[in-house]
């Protein structure tokens, strides 16, 4: 088993992009993971992901969209803005997230991931579909 170090993530929850910007620029160099948070990108678009991206041009950053559907455009339009990953819902359905997966790779190449977001009612089955599927990230509230 290989041992890796935990990163450091920071949740952008802001409700406009000033708020978040201002929390971005005052944590940013002591993370390894911002998280442009799901209001925000609700509130302002991937326009949050561009801009973090621009702060921070080796940080991972990730698009907390928790999208349930067209994973491919969603994280399309994200990744071109600067999101390395983005966020699935877990009852989204596996060819949305495959979707999405390829969507955000061919975008970011390998540094692409996609998460998923664990709400509600899920299954191990469902695990073993989304590691066969080529996520191998999943995120409990």
């Amino acid at each position: 088993m290989t041992k890796r170090i935990p990163n450091l993530q920071v949740a952008l929850d802001h409700s406009d992009l000033q708020g978040a910007i201002k929390a971005a620029v005052s944590v940013g160099q002591e993370v390894d993971i911002i998280e442009a948070g799901t209001v925000c990108l609700l509130q302002v678009g991937s326009e949050l992901a561009e801009v973090l991206r621009s702060l921070f041009p080796d940080k991972i950053i990730v698009a907390d969209t928790k999208c349930a559907d067209a994973g491919g455009t969603v994280a399309k339009n994200n990744a071109v803005r600067g999101a390395d990953w983005m966020t699935c819902i877990c009852c989204a359905t596996i060819p949305t997230m495959e979707a999405a997966l390829k969507a955000i790779k061919t975008e970011r190449g390998e540094r692409g991931e996609i998460q998923i977001e664990l709400y509600g009612d899920w299954t191990f089955e469902q695990a073993q579909l989304w590691l066969d599927a080529g996520i191998s990230q999943a995120i409990h509230h």
